[in-house]
C-alpha cells in the first residue's frame, strides 16, 4: 500500500430499472482505483443479472464518501435490436 494511501469508507448507491438503492454499509478502500474497480464490478453484475431478456436498460453507480459527498459516478447503458428484418 502506498504511504500516502488513507483508508476511507465509500458508499455505492445504485439507480437502475428497479429504482434507487442507497448503500448504507459501504466499503473501506484505500485507493481511488479500488473505488473504480468496485463500481465497475457492480455494473457488470447488474448487466449479467438484470439485462438478459430485456431490450434495453440503464444503471448508474454513484459513490459517496464518508461525508456524504458524491465523489465518483459510473454508468451503463444497454440496448439491443435487430438491424434488419433478419
Amino acid at each position: 500500500m502506498p504511504e500516502h494511501a488513507i483508508s476511507k469508507r465509500y458508499f455505492f448507491d445504485i439507480t437502475n430499472g428497479d429504482g434507487f438503492v442507497a448503500d448504507d454499509t459501504g466499503l473501506v478502500l484505500n485507493e481511488k482505483s479500488k473505488v473504480e474497480e468496485e463500481a465497475t464490478m457492480i455494473l457488470a453484475d447488474i448487466a449479467r443479472d438484470e439485462l438478459p431478456g430485456k431490450p434495453e436498460g440503464n444503471a448508474i453507480v454513484d459513490v459517496r464518501d464518508e461525508k456524504g459527498e458524491r465523489v465518483y459516478s459510473a454508468a451503463l447503458q444497454f440496448q439491443k435490436r435487430w438491424i434488419s428484418a433478419y
